[in-house]
Formats: structure tokens, C-alpha cells, sequence
């Protein structure tokens, strides 16, 4: 399991970078890790999920859409679109015979006090602000 966490967040860090214009950093000394959305593919043979806080995911939006103020719509469909990249990048280079094509992911707005239970999850951090992706088998 540790292979395909790393190999998933280097596709992560990767789409991260090329589409969102954003540089993955090392682990800041104090951060709020307080995830408020979560972007999910549950498949049985790929299941990833990614959390993201609320100011994460707006640098991420505007980034992606090239405009300045963005909603909460735009940030749940923003979310579904990394992790699709995330996953299709994933699929292509490492799972070359996924039986089938990637399911649409869903994006929500996590209950407040929400944490992650999946001991399967690498944290990421783009401008101090921590990004997580998680696999589950």
C-alpha cells in the first residue's frame, strides 16, 4: 500500500502543479488541518478521496477557472475535476488494466469537527495549507 500512496501523490503533486500553477512545499511548523470539503471516487477497484479546507480550495478554484471571486458551487465542481485528473493520470499510468472507465466524482461540504479515519492518506501542503489524498481498498 505504501507504492500506490506514493505513486498517487506524485500523480497529486503533479496535476497539482501543471493545472493549478501551485508547488507542493514542505510540512509548516503549524497548520490548521480543518478539512471542510471532500472530492470522492468510490469504485471497487479505485477508491480515492481527497480533502481540502476552505482557503485551499478557493486558491485551487481560481487558479483553475482564472477568476477572481468563485462560490461554493464552483468549488465542489472545481474539486470533482482535480480529483478526475488525479484519477484518470493515476489509472493511466499505473492501473493499465482498469476493467472499466472512471466513475464521476462526487464533492461535498464535510460536517464540521470532521477527521479523516483512513489510515491510508499522504497530506500535502500548497501555500502552508494542507491538501490530503487518501486510497481505501
Amino acid at each position: 500500500m505504501k507504492k500506490k500512496m506514493k505513486n498517487l501523490r506524485d500523480v497529486t503533486s503533479n496535476i497539482i502543479e501543471r493545472m493549478f500553477f501551485m508547488n507542493e512545499e514542505t510540512i509548516p511548523d503549524h497548520f490548521n488541518n480543518t478539512f471542510v470539503y471532500c472530492s470522492s471516487i468510490n469504485h471497487p477497484n479505485l477508491k480515492i478521496e481527497l480533502y481540502c479546507g476552505e482557503e485551499l480550495a478557493n486558491i485551487l478554484t481560481k487558479n483553475f477557472l482564472g477568476i477572481d471571486e468563485v462560490n461554493e458551487s464552483d468549488i465542489l465542481d472545481a474539486l470533482k475535476e482535480i480529483l478526475n485528473m488525479i484519477a484518470g493520470n493515476y489509472v493511466g499510468e499505473y492501473l493499465k488494466d482498469f476493467p472499466t472507465s472512471i466513475p464521476v466524482p462526487n464533492s461535498t461540504v464535510l460536517p464540521k469537527n470532521f477527521k479523516i479515519k483512513n489510515k491510508y492518506c499522504e497530506v500535502l501542503f500548497y501555500e502552508s495549507l494542507p491538501f490530503c489524498i487518501s486510497l481505501k481498498e
